[in-house]
């Protein structure tokens, strides 16, 4: 058991090492565990191994609670259903706090990486006010200001029916799907790997997106300078998009009440990241049933000499 790893298997060096290590330690099989890039290192491995005559056998297992990992034959993975039962439990615990002190919006950022699979899932279990799909916002080449809109038109429209509170869920991968703020960071990313200090980065930006990032509130700044994943990806978990919407959408309702086309009541948000509380939570039946399926299955890939 080698435990967890964000390290990747991609390259010709790095898959000629992890083959001549399986050959040297004799192992019958190596099992890997994770989600779409583990599944695809384990696939690229499987055939190199078999295109050299190497007798360890690969199976790769799909176990990820972002619930991206989907085909004819794997339906869902091990996760996704423990973290929406509990993530949703939470979101429904807020939507009644919501209606009972009837004066607060909560921003609520859910983890999945770039799918949005959770955020929908939980949105179908607890019914909040709204919820944002990266995929969506993606397809429709929306900005941060046509989001910022869409959410205030909703707050507008709810306090015409007095109803000054309400919940929307936010995708944490969201982003990455807006296609100003995912060039930034492609640029930044960019910078990152030529070398530049975090420090000088902001002043190596391309015209636009320099004024794109001195427009951002300072926090998210400083987040979206973290570096990048081992898969090249942002540090998803630690971008508090959820504040930056809330924010935004605080100014564009005070614009709006100060020129009397909002006459609702001043608007309030609070900010939630629901990641760990839900990652950590004792698995429900369905994944406790499962994984056994799976573990067992993979055990019988194993084991088969054919």
């Amino acid at each position: 058991m080698l435990g967890r790893t964000k390290d990747q298997i991609r390259t010709t060096e790095q898959v000629n090492g992890a083959m001549a290590s399986c050959q040297a330690l004799k192992l019958d099989a190596l099992v890997i565990i994770g989600g779409v890039t583990s599944n695809t290192d384990a696939a690229q491995l499987a055939e190199t191994f078999a295109e050299a005559k190497c007798a360890t056998k690969v199976v790769g297992v799909p176990v990820t609670l972002n619930g991206d990992l989907k085909n004819q034959f794997v339906e869902t993975t091990v996760g996704f259903d423990t973290i929406c039962k509990v993530n949703a439990q939470l979101i429904s615990n807020v939507c009644t706090d919501a209606l009972s002190a009837e004066k607060y919006y909560y921003f609520i950022r859910l983890m999945g990486r770039k799918a949005s699979h959770v955020a929908l899932e939980c949105a179908l279990q607890s019914h909040p006010n709204m919820v944002i799909l990266g995929e969506e916002v993606a397809a429709s080449k929306l900005t941060i200001f046509d989001i910022t809109k869409q959410i205030c038109d909703a707050v507008q429209a709810r306090a015409e029916k007095d109803k000054n509170h309400g919940v929307v869920l936010i995708p944490e991968g969201l982003v990455e799907s807006i296609p100003e703020l995912y060039a930034l960071l492609q640029e930044i990313h960019g910078l990152h790997g030529k070398g530049v200090s975090v420090e000088n980065i902001s002043s190596q930006l391309s015209p636009w997106a320099s004024a794109l990032f001195e427009f951002l509130p300072p926090f998210i700044r400083k987040q979206l300078l973290l570096h990048p994943e081992s898969d090249d990806s942002a540090q998803l978990s630690q971008i508090e998009t959820e504040k930056l919407l809330a924010q935004l959408v605080e100014t564009e309702m005070n614009r709006r009440l100060k020129e009397g086309t909002y006459k609702g009541k001043k608007f309030n948000a609070i900010c939630h990241f629901f990641g760990y509380q839900a990652r950590g939570a004792l698995p429900s039946k369905f994944d406790c049933d499962y994984a056994y399926v799976v573990g067992f299955r993979s055990w019988g890939m194993c084991a088969t000499t054919s």
